[in-house]
């Protein structure tokens, strides 16, 4: 029996079956009109700026690929730098201002990373997603999960309530304390004050992933007998 994940489909395998995926079970969560109100304006600062209607309708893509492309930057870089933490038990420095200054919020406060982007899965539940990192303080473990997108949505709490689900079921020997979301706006600046986001509250994370999951399947089979 065994668990798969093919990165470039960014698909999930149990014994070559697909499982659910977490981010695509909370796309039906969410605020789509904020989204297509910010999408609207950039269009219209375009148009301001004497560009044409054509380049005015795709302003938005061109910031929004500009800022992914940034953010998957800065997480790439968290990424080794929680490897390097693990391996050598000391804090890195990685010369990105913005990931240094997490990892000294990280430092001060106590959070040793353990594991860094690992899959979780439920197959009782039929899920999985991979986990930015595990951190422990003072004995306790947390989900750590990082965030560039310009805004923080309430789904990010839901995953983390996805991930504690899927290392209960994996039977994990630690037990999930509590969720942080450090939020990296566009992977361009962090505060500590503003930007970490902590919860104890798991089981209500975890109920909210279970009640959205039932939501996604019932939409998926309701989806199959619509034929027009």
């Amino acid at each position: 029996m065994t668990y798969a994940f093919n990165p470039g489909k960014h698909i999930h395998t149990w014994e070559g079956k697909p499982l659910h995926g977490v981010t695509s079970v909370l796309k039906m969560w969410g605020d789509p009109g904020a989204l297509v109100g910010w999408a609207a304006n950039q269009a219209v600062d375009a148009i301001a700026r004497g560009e044409s209607q054509t380049d005015a309708r795709k302003a938005h893509l061109k910031i929004r690929d500009a800022a992914g492309d940034k953010g998957k930057e800065v997480h790439t870089t968290l990424e080794d730098a929680m490897n390097r933490w693990i391996e050598s038990g000391d804090r890195p420095s990685t010369g990105d201002d913005v990931v240094d200054e997490v990892i000294a919020w990280m430092w001060t406060e106590g959070y040793k990373p353990v594991r860094s982007e690992f899959p979780v899965y439920n197959l009782d539940l039929w899920y999985a997603g991979i986990m930015d990192a595990a951190v422990e303080k003072e004995g306790k473990r947390y989900i750590l999960d990082f965030k560039t997108s310009g805004s923080l949505q309430t789904k990010y709490f839901y995953q983390c309530g996805a991930y504690s689900l899927a290392i209960k079921d994996m039977k994990e020997e630690a037990e999930i304390a509590g969720a942080i979301i450090v939020h990296i706006p566009k992977g361009l600046s962090f505060d500590a004050e503003k930007n970490i986001y902590l919860r104890h509250d798991m089981g209500h994370l975890e109920q909210a992933f279970k009640d959205i999951l039932s939501v996604y399947k019932l939409d998926k089979e309701i989806t199959k007998l619509i034929k027009y």
